[in-house]
């Protein structure tokens, strides 16, 4: 664990190639060749403060015209790596990005050496995988102690979440029990639940996934940007599968007022869904908790009984 706190900076070789961005290209080409034994992955640009200003292609160094300046054949795209980052950034950038090498910069851009992928990239990918993984079985409500647990050690581990689903159940049956007379009236009410259920437990998880994701990266976006964005998405989904199985329900009961009913029902209660699925990771990283143990469990607990309260709740009042 202690590697997790190592600066990216610990990690660079300090062999890179930099080229002034108004050197020529036969300038260029002999600074490369200066270290002839040396693998050149990139070749960087660099201006008259020593900043990095982007990549030249080394195959554009051997075929550009005589006299060429750097600055004419270079890339402004460059990506970097900030020297005070830490192991966990530059996992996340080798698997992202899938460059061979990262330049590393100080605060003021300039160049202090380079990443690359082949000095330990078996090691990094293990560690990320293991995050990856770590993350998985969070969100189903699983630690990765259960690999060297007994039967017993098992049960101990499972039965608190399993409980936790079980209460869940039985307070929906609660709900479903408060508005019985109302789905005695209308009965297709009880063929629409798995839909409306499914729907908002679909867009739930993809969004508390996304959540979960955002809030352990290395700058996390603010709680009320991402709660904005995945809102604002989930409306617009709801919307959509809300006019699609409504449509659906007019064709198949010829009931307008019913289908109505279901599309505003589930547009209202897939961005619901959306919403609780930021709030209750971002409340547990708040409380120092791992946001990934909120991903599924009560995520899909709070999800599935307000979903169900709204749905029956709608329709009892416009079944009067």
């Amino acid at each position: 664990m202690a590697e997790r706190t190592t600066r990216i900076l610990d990690l660079a070789s300090p062999d890179f190639y930099a080229v002034p961005l108004t050197a020529t290209v036969e300038e260029a080409v002999e600074i490369l060749r200066a270290a002839p034994d040396k693998a050149v992955f990139y070749c960087y640009a660099v201006d008259a403060s020593g900043r990095l200003a982007g990549v030249v292609p080394v195959r554009k160094l051997l075929t550009a015209s005589p006299g060429t300046r750097v600055q004419d054949v270079y890339s402004p795209s460059a990506i970097a790596l900030p020297a005070d980052g830490d192991r966990a950034l530059l996992e996340d950038f080798f698997a992202t990005y899938r460059f061979l090498a990262f330049p590393v910069v100080d605060a003021d851009r300039r160049i202090v050496g380079v990443v690359q992928a082949d000095a330990f990239s078996d090691q990094l990918m293990g560690e990320y995988e293991g995050r990856v993984r770590h993350d998985w079985l969070a969100s189903l409500g699983v630690s990765e102690k259960e690999e060297r647990a007994g039967p017993l050690g098992i049960v101990r581990l499972r039965l608190p979440w399993l409980l936790f689903t079980v209460v869940s159940g039985l307070l929906s049956a609660f709900i479903s029990g408060l508005f019985h007379g109302t789905v005695e009236r209308v009965v297709a009410l009880a063929f629409f639940v798995p839909v409306v259920l499914l729907v908002a437990e679909s867009v739930g998880m993809q969004t508390s996934a996304v959540t979960v994701s955002s809030l352990s990266s290395d700058v996390p976006p603010s709680l009320a940007q991402l709660l904005g964005r995945e809102v604002q998405a989930a409306s617009l989904l709801g919307v959509a599968c809300g006019m699609l199985v409504g449509g659906v329900c007019l064709l198949w009961l010829g009931d307008p007022r019913f289908a109505a009913v279901l599309a505003a029902t589930m547009a209202f209660t897939v961005t619901t869904a959306s919403a609780l699925a930021v709030t209750v990771p971002g409340l547990f990283r708040r409380l120092g908790i791992d946001p990934a143990l909120a991903a599924a469990p009560l995520t899909l607990a709070v999800t599935d009984n307000l979903t169900l309260l709204a749905y029956l709740g709608i329709a009892s009042r416009l079944a009067r």
